[in-house]
């Protein structure tokens, strides 16, 4: 109402001064032509008192239906960005406990393979172990019996050295007198077993 009055004040001045600095009109006084913006202010006036008293309910309840919408919507809105920060929230707890879990499963997972290195390795260890006892073994058995085959042959070797040695010193007579004796040791020495087995 205060700004109605305002307007018409202001309108009611611009009108009297335009009219004065104009002049009267022709054939006309000044008077006229205030009379005539009186007029137009008053017509105005009954314009705008119309539309305020039959336009002014539904444009209020207009904007005070708006004002409510825009209201309830903020206040949607606020309950949507409380929602949404909760399911964050509530997102961003599951995830620190994913990270946690995962990196359990991570530990977990390594440990299980340092567990399996160093059974590997305990296990490789054992069976370097065994397998350098076995060499061990056979390489004294190849060694023994390398040496018993050198000694054979040494032997064999001395043997017959010795066979020859003899042959060439040995003369027929001798050699038969060492037959004779051979072949009398060897039945005295049957008839003793044959002896003691009866």
């Amino acid at each position: 109402m205060k700004l109605l009055c305002t307007n018409v004040v202001f309108l009611l001045f611009f009108g009297a001064s335009s009219a004065f600095a104009a002049g009267a009109p022709e054939g006309g006084t000044w008077w006229e032509t205030w009379n005539l913006q009186v007029y137009h202010a008053i017509n105005l006036i009954l314009f705008i008192f119309l539309i305020v008293k039959l336009a002014g309910p539904p444009v209020v309840e207009a904007l005070k239906a708006r004002s409510d919408t825009v209201g309830a919507e903020i206040i949607e809105a606020n309950r949507l960005h409380e929602e949404a920060q909760s399911m964050l929230s509530e997102y961003d707890g599951r995830l620190s406990a994913l990270e946690a879990e995962a990196k359990g499963i991570l530990d977990e997972y390594r440990k299980m393979g340092q567990q399996e290195r160093d059974r590997i390795i305990k296990q490789a260890e054992v069976e370097a172990q065994r397998i350098r006892t076995e060499s061990v073994k056979v390489a004294e058995s190849e060694f023994s019996r390398a040496r018993e085959r050198i000694e054979a042959e040494v032997v064999d070797r001395a043997i017959d050295s010795a066979a020859e040695v003899i042959i060439e010193r040995l003369s027929e007579a001798e050699h038969a007198r060492l037959t004779s004796d051979y072949f009398v040791e060897l039945e005295a020495s049957l008839e003793s077993t044959t002896e003691a087995g009866a």
